[in-house]
This record gives structure tokens, C-alpha cells and sequence, in this order.
């Protein structure tokens, strides 16, 4: 496996492309997923409905719209590697948060949505040929390959996670 070239996706998601240094995804998908679960288990029902400001979602938007983000990328890649060519638009992850009640979820009920997500999202990355990797589609304005998509499930799960660890660091409330 290798990194995805700059051909490989938009400029829009190198940020989330660089924060995954790792030549092989696969890995790195799986270590996120207990990893990330863990955390979503540890920060209690109160705080979880927190907004620190200046940030305007609560801990559970942001799990909310990870989970989001990752379920429409995974579909993306699905639907590149079954060579659907037709043009995909992109999401408003405020308009998709706004229109979720992600806060009155249970901590449970959303690590269990993750894991699902990211498990299912395994299941067909680890079930790709060579070949299907570098399969691409149109994803808003530009193209992206599946190779590239796995990257930027990976990318943005990190980006959002260091956010949370950061304001969990700063809270005086327990976790």
C-alpha cells in the first residue's frame, strides 16, 4: 500500500491527508477504532453535551459528525470502487449537525455507531484488490480515489480527536 499521490484527491483534504504519516491505512483504521471508541467511552453523559467555547458543537456533534463524515466516505468509496460514475455532491457538515439531535444519544449508543461505521468501512478497505485503490470519482468540485478517501477517513478522525483531547485537557470538570 502507498500513500495517495496529489492527483489522488483535492487540495480541500490535504490537511486531513498529512495528519496520517503511516504508508499502510489498514492499520492505522483499526488502532483509530479502539483507540477512538475509548475515548467516546470516557467523557461522562454531562459533559458530553458541554460547548466550550469558541467552539460551537458539544462533545457529542462532534462524535456525531465524525461519524457522519465517515459514513459518507465509506459510501463514497463504494460507490468508486463499483466504478458508479456519476457525481457525487458534497455535505455541509453544519447543516447535517444542525439537523441531528446527536445530544440526546447516549455516549453508548454513539461509540457503538462508530464502531460500527469504522468496522463496516474496514471490512470493504481489507476486501479491495490493488487495482481498486487507486479508483476515483467526482466528490463536490474535484476527484478523490478510494485510496485517498481511506487517508481522509483517517486524517479526520485524528484532526477532530486532538480537538477533543485539547478541550478535555482544559476542562476543570471531570471526564
Amino acid at each position: 500500500m502507498s500513500r495517495p499521490t496529489d492527483q489522488e484527491y483535492q487540495h480541500f483534504f490535504r490537511g486531513y491527508i498529512e495528519q496520517v504519516a503511516e504508508d499502510d491505512i489498514l492499520p492505522v483504521l483499526r488502532n483509530q477504532g479502539e483507540i477512538f471508541g475509548s475515548l467516546i467511552d470516557s467523557i461522562d453523559e454531562e459533559r458530553a453535551i458541554q460547548v466550550d467555547p469558541p467552539y460551537a458543537w458539544s462533545f457529542k456533534q462532534v462524535i456525531g459528525h465524525i461519524i457522519d463524515a465517515e459514513q459518507i466516505f465509506g459510501y463514497r468509496a463504494l460507490r468508486f470502487i463499483r466504478k458508479d460514475t456519476t457525481p457525487l455532491a458534497p455535505f455541509d457538515e453544519n447543516w447535517y449537525v444542525s439537523h441531528a439531535d446527536f445530544d440526546r444519544l447516549t455516549q453508548k449508543q454513539l461509540s457503538f455507531r462508530f464502531c460500527s461505521v469504522r468496522n463496516a468501512n474496514i471490512a470493504l478497505f481489507e476486501s479491495l484488490t490493488e487495482d481498486d485503490w487507486s479508483f476515483q470519482g467526482q466528490a463536490g468540485p474535484g476527484m478523490i480515489s478510494v485510496r485517498g478517501l481511506a487517508y481522509v477517513i483517517a486524517g479526520h478522525l485524528r484532526h477532530h480527536e486532538k480537538i477533543l483531547r485539547q478541550r478535555l485537557d482544559a476542562s476543570p470538570m471531570q471526564r
